[in-house]
């Protein structure tokens, strides 16, 4: 492992020891390999036994370490590791955050890709399957603060006597 390398997980990431020599041991020895994994592959990473105990900062300073080498060799720009602070960790992990809550968002606001049930016909021997399927439909779809928007609907025989007089 290259000790530009090894400071960057020490310093930036937080790496303490036997984490880097089991970098080592599964021939993570320099940036251009660490560039190459996926999000399954740090899950898996940190599930391994030096990482159990790894804080989820630690967890979140790996992504970021990786990220901010993906970056760099997306645009082919020549850097040093040592560019890569804790301060530029920083930066990094509270981008990602931000990237991460509005794509959260934007899911939330994507349209159900449950179907809609059909427009009720008005015969009463079919509403209590179609009231299945819509209560279904509403369940599927996620409102304000991620609650199901069937929870917006109550069931007419939760309702006492009393609340209906008031």
């Amino acid at each position: 492992m290259n000790e530009s390398f090894d400071n960057a997980l020490e310093f930036a990431v937080g790496l303490t020891q036997p984490q880097p020599q089991y970098f080592v041991e599964q021939n993570f020895t320099d940036e251009s390999i660490l560039a190459l994994l996926d999000e399954a592959a740090i899950t898996d990473l940190f599930n391994k036994r030096p990482f159990m105990n790894a804080s989820i900062v630690m967890k979140l300073r790996m992504k970021a370490f990786r990220s901010w080498v993906q970056e760099k060799g997306d645009a082919n720009i020549d850097f040093d590791l040592d560019d890569f602070t804790e301060a530029e960790c920083n930066a990094i992990m509270k981008k990602m955050s931000r990237k991460t809550s509005s794509s959260s968002q934007k899911d939330r606001n994507k349209k159900s890709e449950v179907k809609a049930p059909d427009k009720f016909n008005g015969k009463q021997r079919n509403w209590k399957s179609w009231k299945a399927e819509f209560e279904a439909f509403l369940a599927a779809i996620r409102g304000e603060n991620d609650a199901p928007l069937s929870y917006v609907i109550g069931d007419d025989d939760d309702i006492t006597q009393d609340e209906m007089a008031s």
